[in-house]
């Protein structure tokens, strides 16, 4: 049998069953009680469901963890105890930012960014241009420079340097 909760009243569950020890109790005074369920099914479905184990392991204290132990799963694993301990002190800001943290180890997130830069170059020095022009031929991922003037017409003047 599959009992409907939802996250404010699994967190009112959990905040009980830490504060007594008892999960039937802690479900009947969190009033998740519907027509004749039995309290001690409640409570043993409640217990045996992760979300609440989680919510559970999030008010324990927390064990520190050698460098080499922490993987993806322990960071998403840790996300969801503080949302767990958030969302039990009714401090829905935190709540939301771990689960924004959570899911961008996930991957969830995607962010595209498009930087475009133009250099007005007809409004360059010779000088400045020469010393724009060394630094990226000094670049081995740059095969070509773009110096083509933006803004204010063509150049009369081919530039020459020696480099």
């Amino acid at each position: 049998m599959s009992f409907k909760t939802n996250v404010i009243q699994e967190a009112a569950f959990v905040k009980l069953y830490l504060k007594t020890g008892d999960a039937v109790d802690a479900v009947t005074r969190s009033g998740l009680i519907y027509g004749q369920t039995d309290p001690r099914d409640m409570a043993d479905e409640l217990l045996a469901n992760p979300r609440i184990q989680d919510l559970i392991a999030a008010q324990q204290p927390p064990t520190l963890r050698r460098p080499s132990e922490i993987s993806r799963e322990s960071i998403i694993s840790d996300y969801e105890r503080v949302f767990g301990a958030a969302m039990m002190k009714e401090d829905y800001g935190n709540a939301i930012a771990a689960k924004k943290g959570q899911s961008a180890v996930l991957g969830f997130n995607q962010e595209n960014v498009q930087v475009t830069h133009k250099m007005d170059v007809t409004r360059m020095t010779d000088e400045q241009l020469i010393n724009m022009i060394a630094l990226k031929s000094k670049r081995e991922d740059l095969k070509m420079i773009d110096v083509t003037p933006v803004g204010l017409g063509q150049i009369n003047k081919p530039l020459t340097t020696d480099i």
